[in-house]
């Protein structure tokens, strides 16, 4: 079994491992190698328990898809995942 932890954002109800509406994406992990591809990002070969970390800013969901008023929120998230295996970190914003 891979040990991997990949991350994916969902947004009004369609979900997504690309980030286009997102900026100052920052991943941090305890462990592991960061990889990316066009359908996933995150790290591979982590041990457990894996501490994350990510911070990224977007638009509001509030606001209008490129409204030059859009207001952009900054998120944080900070996690631990203590079993082993490979996961799939779903982010809601």
């Amino acid at each position: 079994m891979p040990l991997r932890v990949y991350y994916k954002f969902t947004r009004g109800g369609t979900s997504s491992e690309h980030t286009s509406p997102i900026s100052n994406l920052l991943l941090q992990g305890s462990s592991g190698n960061e990889s990316s591809s066009t359908n996933y990002f995150g790290f591979d070969d982590v041990t457990f328990p894996f501490e994350g970390k990510i911070t990224f800013s977007a638009p509001s969901a509030l606001s209008s898809p490129g409204s030059p008023s859009a207001v952009t929120l900054n998120y944080e998230l900070n996690f631990v995942i203590n079993q082993t295996g490979a996961w799939m970190v779903t982010i809601f914003y």
